[in-house]
């Protein structure tokens, strides 16, 4: 008669595939092999076995062991091959909830929360000092992500009395975005206070999450994928019921193209990650309460994944145009008391010093940190107040610094 055994096994690191059933054949042919390997060398089995597995594209270092310590069939054991017939997992699932997003928690690098009633002032200050042609449309894209399935049915209600089935339906549009762009261009700091605007739009408190780069070269795709899935499922839990704007800056680092991917183990890793993101995003719109706006920025569009620019609404960035050098300089020296005709001449200099240059073009950020802020230092190292000669001065050691081959030519 053929013994059974019963084994426990215990993710070390990386995840488990939800359907853990798929683990069991793999299990049991890492087992025989083992045992197979021990009766050959005439050597005592371990009683316990690390084993290294690649399931649906998660990698995971798992450790299986009898349930009962001294449950080991012998060596040599004829019914070896069908002595394994049950796996147990050994944590529970809110053991690993709990310590994949304690791990996630860690990845976030930046909270800031935007209160209606006390908006900061410096938020508010560089929102409206930033130029961008579709400022309102972007604000007014975003407040919208937050309301979203449930403002259209309020709408419906107020003026139709009952709810079109078009709207009982899954919401299909999902709250995320893309800014895109250049180096310089904005995006970062649109992203980085653009919460203070939603928040004032909406009379509601809206809070920032910025996901670092260390989700990054975890080694493991299994554990990075969980990661963010307990990322996810961290912010739901702490944050429902309020509005969460989920950034992710640098975006090709996070979700690159699975079509440009090879065969590294670096590229399993960004499959994992992509993979995740992906799934989190689609179940966004399915969790009650759930109120989370995804936001990427990136300089290298082309390089993100054709699934999740599809999933996203993109915004593009460029470089200022002549008449926006102007309205940079006009709010950036606002308070130093200079005359119209010196900012046109100023704006003369900024156009003249870009055109010596072919093939380069000034972002928003190398007229500020490259000619404003330096002309404020010279001035104020010389303990003088500032001046157009200063100022003119920085203009020519200034370097216009993205090309203009970079640039799409649909948003030239």
């Amino acid at each position: 008669m053929k013994r059974t055994y019963n084994w426990l096994f215990k993710v070390v690191r990386g995840g488990v595939p939800r359907d853990r059933r798929v683990l069991e054949p793999e299990l049991a042919r890492e087992l025989q092999a083992s045992y197979n390997n021990a009766a050959k060398m005439n050597s005592p089995m371990p009683r316990t076995l690390q084993v290294r597995l690649v399931v649906n594209n998660e990698e995971c270092l798992i450790e299986i062991y009898p349930k009962k310590p001294d449950d080991l069939p012998a060596i040599g054991n004829s019914d070896l091959y069908f002595c394994v017939k049950h796996f147990e997992d050994d944590m529970d699932d809110e053991s690993r909830a709990g310590g994949t997003e304690e791990k996630a928690a860690e990845h976030i690098v930046q909270e800031l929360t935007f209160e209606p009633s006390a908006p900061s002032a410096t938020k508010k200050d560089l929102f409206d000092f930033l130029i961008h042609p579709a400022k309102e449309k972007i604000l007014n894209a975003l407040a919208e992500g937050f309301a979203g399935y449930s403002a259209r049915r309020t709408w419906a209600q107020k003026h139709y009395c009952s709810i079109p089935k078009i709207l009982e339906l899954p919401q299909p549009a999902i709250p995320a975005f893309i800014f895109a762009g250049p180096p310089g261009t904005g995006k970062t700091a649109m992203a980085s206070c653009i919460g203070v605007a939603i928040a004032a739009k909406l009379s509601r408190p809206v809070t920032f999450l910025r996901v670092g780069m260390s989700l990054r070269g975890t080694g493991l795709q299994g554990k990075t994928s969980e990661i963010v899935h307990g990322l996810f499922r961290n912010v739901k839990k702490l944050f429902t019921g309020k509005m969460v704007l989920l950034f992710f800056d640098e975006a090709d680092a996070f979700v690159p193209s699975r079509q440009q991917m090879d065969h590294s183990s670096g590229s399993h890793e960004n499959l994992a990650i992509v993979n995740a993101i992906i799934k989190e995003m689609d179940d966004i719109r399915s969790q009650p309460g759930c109120q989370i706006v995804v936001l990427f920025a990136t300089n290298a569009l082309p390089r993100l994944d054709a699934a999740v620019v599809r999933r996203c609404k993109v915004f593009h960035f460029t470089t200022p145009t002549p008449k926006e050098h102007k309205t940079v300089l006009e709010a950036a020296l606002a308070g130093f008391g200079f005359q119209d005709e010196e900012i046109a001449g100023l704006h003369g200099d900024l156009l003249a010093r870009e055109q010596s240059v072919p093939n380069w073009a000034f972002s928003f950020s190398d007229i500020i940190e490259g000619v404003i802020l330096p002309a404020i230092d010279e001035a104020r190292l010389e303990n003088r107040p500032l001046s157009s000669q200063i100022l003119q001065k920085c203009i020519r050691e200034a370097k216009p610094m993205v090309r203009r081959d970079v640039i799409p030519s649909y948003i030239k």
